[in-house]
């Protein structure tokens, strides 16, 4: 797409796009990259044209656009982190076509200028898992992630909360005392979701 900066790498038959945190950097995502590979999946990284606030609904509109040209034609699931996380949440409340399920790691409802979104979370029908930190401080704790867990409506809509303050893509780190974990629990929901 015209402006977006994208890549796709591997051949599986459904296909996983990752939505980067404000700070627009598509490395953390790499150890959960290499297992979505292992597991025979498509994915596809991006960047934001821009991580302002004024911006999300373009973020959020490119999102949708990637995915629907890196599908060609099967489902797909989004995964985003932080601000991602919030991408994801209202990419599924505009229902688009062959979305599968969402992973939103510490999505915030709101922070700073951003607009709160539960109105968006409320229209979420597909399969969600909300992973968050008990002591997120951009989530305020476990507040906002209840909040935005209890609003969307698919099934599953699985909210597991680790310990700690881990935020966004820290929750994946491997080196992390709960990413091995954290990031099994994405690939099997990822995998329950997208059809073989």
């Amino acid at each position: 797409m015209d402006g977006v900066a994208a890549a796709a790498t591997g051949s599986g038959p459904a296909t996983v796009v990752l939505l980067n945190d404000s700070g627009n950097s598509v490395c953390g995502w790499l150890p959960l990259t290499d297992a979505l590979l292992e597991r025979q999946l498509k994915v596809v990284i991006f960047a934001y044209r821009s991580t302002a606030a004024d911006n999300e609904p373009e973020a959020v509109r490119d999102a949708l656009a990637v995915a629907d040209g890196a599908r060609s034609g099967n489902h797909y699931a989004l995964i985003g982190a932080s601000l991602g996380g919030r991408v994801v949440i209202e990419a599924a409340a505009t229902r688009p076509p062959g979305l599968a399920g969402i992973v939103s790691l510490s999505g915030e409802r709101t922070i700073q200028n951003y607009r709160d979104i539960p109105p968006d979370a409320r229209k979420v029908t597909s399969p969600a898992l909300y992973v968050g930190a008990k002591d997120d401080f951009a989530t305020q704790g476990e507040r906002q992630q209840r909040q935005l867990h209890e609003a969307m409506r698919g099934k599953p809509n699985i909210l597991p909360q680790r310990d700690g303050l881990a935020q966004g893509m820290d929750l994946i780190n491997p080196d992390g005392p709960d990413g091995k974990a954290v990031n099994s629990r994405i690939l099997d929901f990822v995998e329950q979701q997208l059809p073989s």
